[in-house]
């Protein structure tokens, strides 16, 4: 089984992305850790920077470096359970968009994330992005609250 999960670093996407991991050992299946970083429109991804250490490179491309070097740093902050097959994955765009078009090119048959309980105009005004995979995404999403995270997924 081959399972995705959004994390942005947080406690919450932490103990989600623990959840997932124990989940797929069930079912012997693998996690790919997936983080999206929004682009603004204001910074062309084009644009030519140049970095502390004196190269020249694109706007997009040194986002992205940092990305994947907060991603590494993330999984290595880990207690990985034992025997579990994760990788990790950059991805660019709306959150919700990117996740759902990762999964489904990428064959995943489950996505798993962490969800916080809006309710009322918060929920109505601001949205979610969970909501927002849930209602477009083509395979299943299992959306964990905070507060269930701590607790072991089912036996089976």
């Amino acid at each position: 089984m081959k399972i995705l999960v959004p994390v942005d670093y947080s406690e919450h996407s932490r103990a989600v992305l623990n959840y997932a991991l124990r989940f797929a050992q069930k079912f012997d299946g693998e996690v790919t850790a997936a983080h999206v970083w929004e682009t603004k429109p204001n910074v062309p991804a084009h644009l030519k920077v140049k970095t502390p250490d004196g190269r020249t490179t694109t706007a997009g491309e040194l986002i992205r470096e940092e990305a994947l070097g907060a991603m590494e740093q993330f999984l290595k902050s880990m207690n990985l359970p034992r025997g579990s097959r994760v990788s990790s994955c950059i991805l660019s765009g709306a959150a919700a968009e990117a996740i759902v078009k990762k999964a489904e090119q990428g064959g995943y048959e489950l996505v798993v994330m962490g969800t916080q309980s809006r309710k009322g105009l918060g929920r109505l005004v601001l949205g979610s992005v969970a909501e927002r995979v849930i209602k477009t995404a083509t395979m299943p999403v299992l959306a964990v609250p905070l507060s269930m995270v701590s607790a072991a997924p089912p036996a089976g």
